[in-house]
């Protein structure tokens, strides 16, 4: 008797249900993948606005130029970015934890973003 060429119907099922599996996981890989890719969207558009507040004031001199004076130029001001759903921003500027040096004065910057993420820059001046 000749063999008969060809799958059985059992092999066909169960490449199918492989095939099937397959297919579920890559579509669930696609929407983490596409839900984290918002995500870095917005943590890099929060990064690039908290620097650049950073820089303006740090840089700003009323506010990093008087030696150890503490100060919070902007307390938890709404700001507007892009993409970003009630980001607002604290500028603070204080003295150094070493009280030794007077001349130094520490700006931090945080941007607080889709309710419950924040982004945080500090940086050093000398006076």
């Amino acid at each position: 008797m000749k063999a008969k060429k060809g799958f059985t119907t059992v092999e066909l099922i169960v490449t199918i249900i492989v095939a099937v599996a397959f297919l579920v996981t890559a579509y669930q890989l696609y929407g983490l993948a596409m839900s984290n890719d918002g995500e870095a969207r917005s943590s890099a558009r929060a990064s690039a606005s908290a620097y650049s507040y950073l820089v303006r004031y740090a840089h700003n001199v009323s506010y990093a130029k008087t030696p150890c004076a503490s100060s919070t130029p902007v307390d938890g001001d709404s700001v507007t970015v892009d993409g970003l759903s009630q980001p607002t921003l604290t500028v603070t500027v204080s003295c150094t934890p070493n009280t030794s040096t007077t001349d130094v004065s520490k700006v931090t910057a945080t941007l607080n973003y889709n309710v419950d993420q924040s982004v945080t820059y500090v940086t050093y001046v000398k006076n």
